[in-house]
């Protein structure tokens, strides 16, 4: 689990000093992957570079490190995915609903597969299944760092960043050495993947017990028929 208020930390010691992500990197001796790492909660810096980074900000080291201070933000991320048609629409309004009764700042990381397919960009209009899937984790993780970097920002001192489907759900789609390529390329893995979540929920299909509720009317982007959803809810549940 991300340690949220490290990472809202040193995002504010570098903004305080104006510095960029590569200015920073410089001056600790690290590159700007690490700090963007640092700030995304990917990791922390070592003994060495903690050091470095109290000069660099003019601040001690557990001003840094320390996480007690008074009205920390509390930011939490979590995915609702699962098989098509298994109402995840529904279950996103109820947790905007309760959520906010708590006191929680939600916001919602919209669906990548829908966003790109509606937009005309899929496995058939791509070369291949890895090179869409490759689109849609790019604009998958992008939309994650963006959404964090605006939640670090809300007056709200909890804020549940809620994702239809997360970056993982690519995994349902091509093969495995496929996969494991395509995470090759982008410089991931999937223990870094998985960890990027506090929790993932997985919705099981209509097509799974209630045929009679499943429908291809209330999403433009479906076209399973039921076999191929029951199969598509298992593959995602298994990734």
């Amino acid at each position: 689990m991300r340690d949220y208020k490290f990472v809202t930390r040193i995002y504010n010691l570098r903004k305080g000093k104006g510095l960029s992500q590569s200015e920073l990197g410089e001056l600790v001796g690290v590159t700007n992957k690490a700090v963007s790492k640092w700030e995304n909660g990917e990791a922390k810096p070592a003994i060495s570079q903690l050091v470095k980074l109290s000069k660099v900000f003019d601040v001690s080291m557990d001003e840094i490190i320390n996480t007690n201070q008074e009205k920390e933000k509390q930011i939490t991320k979590i995915v609702i995915t699962g098989g098509p048609c298994a109402g995840k629409s529904t279950a996103l309004s109820w947790i905007q609903a309760e959520y906010a009764k708590k006191g929680y700042a939600v916001i919602f990381v919209p669906e990548s597969a829908t966003e790109l397919i509606l937009a005309g960009i899929s496995s058939n209009t791509v070369n291949s299944d890895i090179e869409f899937q490759t689109a849609l984790l790019k604009n998958q993780l992008t939309k994650e760092k963006l959404f964090e970097e605006v939640a670090r920002k809300m007056a709200n001192e909890k804020v549940l960043i809620v994702c239809d489907r997360g970056a993982m759900d690519g995994k349902a789609y091509i093969k495995p050495f496929e996969y494991e390529q395509m995470l090759k390329y982008l410089g991931l893995s999937e223990v870094e993947l998985r960890d990027n979540y506090d929790a993932v929920f997985h919705l099981v299909t209509t097509a799974v017990g209630a045929k009679e509720y499943y429908t291809l009317e209330n999403n433009k982007a479906r076209y399973e028929s039921i076999d191929d959803a029951i199969k598509s809810d298992k593959r995602t549940l298994d990734a």
